[in-house]
């Protein structure tokens, strides 16, 4: 069975602890992580871009209010937005997330009042993990054996490529992309394509929609930057400089990472140039799939599934007339594999009620000739008294 990596967003690591607050007397709010508070100042560290840290400090006059959590409370709020997914197919996220995140809690916060929802969450992972290790695949929230999802390929394939799209439908445009790569390589012959391609298209349009509110936001922070450069002391640039070398690092081992991955569809990192390149092949991938009768392919497949009610019930001339149907309506390659099986047990069974058919029809020829030899023994007898 393929292993594929399943990232959904629904499996997520923490990406900065931003539990602490400060509100200003005119209602401004500063989020990040509270070091200090003396009766005249707070010293607050704000992320100010993904990869730098800066640390302000406000008079005890200006602030409104702020909250300082508790650490067990902070690192608690992110296990609560972990949710375990109701599609997956391999057991790595679950470890990672397991090692760094829910098994780290337990370890440092023992005494907190938190830690029965923290064993539970664990053992929750620790379950599906164990599953999934042993070959098991959950296709939106059922459970399904190895040997039963090598059995019903491609069609499991793509249900499970499908769930794990529409899982993500609402977050993350590229991994629905991810996903209907796969599907549409594994399983276009399956049931699961027309939806597929349905919520491709969404997802390219939401994809395109982030990438121009990326591409604007990059030139603002670029124009803030070199203004930043400017003003600042050669103290502060030399920082601002190494923390903008180390994101444009970032970008560069993430977007190796996702070459390597083998997949067409690499992570929308804040790149000017990357963001072009997707922004091309989005364009690309949503103009050949429109050009795709998702509406005619519904059809057929219904048609198929009429037909396989009729084939059940041993309708077999009303079976034919739909399944035609669907080979119609069915016109992109490859063929459905329901039709495709379908014309294969249409025809055995034809053949099946072809041979019974001749045995009736010998049957009843036995049958007449002895009725008829019957009639002339008692018309002979007749004649004879």
């Amino acid at each position: 069975m393929l292993r594929n990596v399943f990232c959904a967003l629904s499996i997520l690591l923490p990406t900065g602890l931003l539990a602490d607050w400060i509100t200003l007397n005119d209602g401004s709010r500063i989020e990040g992580d509270i070091v200090l508070v003396t009766p005249e100042n707070i010293l607050i560290e704000v992320q100010s871009t993904p990869t730098i840290l800066e640390q302000k400090s406000y008079s005890r006059s200006d602030i409104a209010k702020f909250r300082k959590s508790a650490q067990d409370d902070i690192a608690f709020a992110e296990l609560e937005k972990i949710k375990i997914p109701l599609t997956a197919d391999d057991a790595e996220p679950y470890q990672i997330l397991l090692a760094k995140t829910v098994r780290p809690f337990m370890q440092n916060y023992g005494y907190s009042k938190h830690m029965p929802a923290a064993r539970e969450l664990a053992a929750k992972l620790e379950k599906d993990q164990t599953r999934l290790r042993q070959g098991e695949v959950k296709i939106n929230g059922t459970w399904v054996s190895q040997s039963e999802f090598r059995a019903d390929q491609p069609e499991s394939g793509g249900r499970l490529q499908l769930a794990k799209m529409k899982d993500l439908s609402d977050r993350n445009p590229v991994k629905v992309m991810v996903a209907f790569e796969k599907l549409e390589k594994q399983s276009a012959a399956t049931t699961s394509y027309p939806e597929g391609i349905l919520l491709a298209r969404q997802a390219l349009g939401r994809m395109q929609t982030m990438i121009n509110k990326m591409t604007s936001d990059i030139e603002i922070r670029q124009r803030n930057q070199v203004e930043g450069l400017k003003l600042a002391s050669a103290d502060r640039r030399l920082q601002m400089e190494q923390g903008i070398a180390r994101e444009a690092a970032a970008r560069d081992r993430r977007l190796a990472a996702a070459q390597r991955s083998g997949t067409k569809w690499i992570p929308l990192i804040a790149d000017p140039k990357v963001l072009t390149e997707i922004s091309q092949l989005a364009g690309t991938e949503r103009a050949r799939l429109d050009t795709i009768d998702v509406i005619a392919m519904q059809d057929g497949i219904k048609a198929a599934q009429d037909a396989q009610s009729a084939l059940v019930s041993g309708q077999l001339q009303v079976a034919e007339v739909n399944l035609a149907r669907a080979n119609d309506l069915w016109v992109e390659n490859p063929t459905l594999i329901m039709i495709d099986n379908l014309g294969s047990q249409l025809k055995a069974a034809q053949k099946i009620k072809e041979e019974e058919e001749k045995v009736q029809a010998e049957e009843d020829k036995k049958r007449r000739r002895a009725e008829q030899d019957a009639a002339r023994r008692a018309a002979a007898k007749a004649q004879k008294n």
